[in-house]
This record gives C-alpha cells, structure tokens and sequence, in this order.
C-alpha cells in the first residue's frame, strides 16, 4: 500500500509534461560520477515554470538518492 506522499508524488508526475530534454540533462547531472560540479543555476523571466521544473528535479534526485537542496533568491 502507498503512503499518502506517494500518491501525492504520483499525481504530481502525472501533471508534468513537456521538458524531456531538461530531464535527462538533469538526470545525466546528477548521475554522472565524473561531473564534479554539483551546482545547478536556473534563471529565466517569470511565468515560464522555472520552480515547477525544479519541483520536478527535486523528485527527480529523491528518486535517484541525491541530495537536493534549493535556495531561491
């Protein structure tokens, strides 16, 4: 049986769309032991889903077992 924060993660997925590409960078990012960067800087105008994409990152890196730590400023 699911908790309660899976389901809500599920349904959260499930109204993701678009942004493939910014996914598998962001997977590639974080999963590639060579890359000892581990800084990711977004930025963009307001409006274009900057913090719905980092949502998705950050589910991204829980899943995977990455640590994800987000300062908005």
């Amino acid at each position: 049986m699911r908790s309660f924060g899976e389901e809500i993660q599920k349904l959260e997925d499930s109204f993701f769309v678009g942004r493939k590409t910014e996914l598998e960078l962001f997977r590639n990012f974080i999963l590639t032991e060579e890359n000892n960067k581990r800084i990711l800087n977004v930025c963009g105008t307001g409006g274009i889903g900057k913090s719905t994409l980092l949502d998705q990152f950050r589910r991204v890196s829980e899943q995977n077992g990455v640590p994800f730590f987000c300062v908005d400023s």
